[in-house]
């Protein structure tokens, strides 16, 4: 007996997963059609075999989920930081820093540097608090 559920099923457990996938419920009809998975054209709905289809999307039966890093440039991490964190501005000198001192995975593609936007947040967080006007700010003393 196969196991069918909708499209839209199919589409919600993958949304559930990954809110921006770049699933949608006609590539996964494409995908069946492509192949060979059982699927049904019901009254209102398309009915696909799930097991069928799991099958064919993960081959290897992986069941760990992994986190895929979020990997942005520069110019996006600064501006997300900013809008974020309006108190504690910050700008490319200051992730420069990190990308100089190895604090963050950084590698050049080009003229730009793509960066685990994970860490960077992380790092930000421990610089501002030391370097920036955060009141917990180490204060410099002048001479």
């Amino acid at each position: 007996m196969k196991n069918l559920i909708t499209s839209g099923k199919l589409l919600k457990m993958f949304l559930a997963e990954d809110a921006n996938t770049i699933i949608r419920r006609p590539n996964c009809r494409k995908f069946c059609l492509d192949n060979d998975i059982f699927m049904e054209i019901h009254e209102k709905a398309w009915l696909i075999d799930i097991e069928n289809f799991m099958r064919k999307v993960n081959p290897k039966s992986m069941s760990e989920h992994y986190e895929v890093p979020r990997l942005r440039n520069l110019r996006y991490c600064v501006n997300s930081w900013n809008k974020r964190y309006k108190r504690w501005q910050i700008d490319k000198h200051d992730i420069e820093y990190l990308i100089k001192n190895k604090k963050i995975f950084c590698f050049k593609h080009g003229n730009r540097w793509v960066l685990n936007y994970d860490e960077v947040l992380n790092e930000l967080k421990i610089y501002v608090k030391t370097y920036k006007g955060h009141p917990n700010a180490k204060k410099k003393s002048k001479k």
